[in-house]
């Protein structure tokens, strides 16, 4: 429970970051800010859908676009 709780402030995190960059990030920012969870291609793939969800334009990724 306690990770799900951390997991979920550090999606909060990131999101907040890259609200602080006019909601652009790249593939690189992201994996580097969650490098210490070891998380696998397929979690990484869901955390990008989540970026590109809130509106977040995520550049260097398989799925780069604009959804503004």
């Amino acid at each position: 429970m306690a990770e799900r709780l951390e997991f979920r402030e550090k999606l909060a995190g990131i999101l907040t970051l890259c609200e602080s960059q006019n909601n652009i990030t790249d593939k690189a920012t992201v994996e580097a800010y969650f490098a210490e969870d070891n998380l696998s291609a397929e979690q990484m793939e869901l955390v990008f859908d989540y970026l590109l969800s809130k509106k977040v334009i995520v550049s260097g990724g398989r799925r780069a676009c604009c959804l503004r």
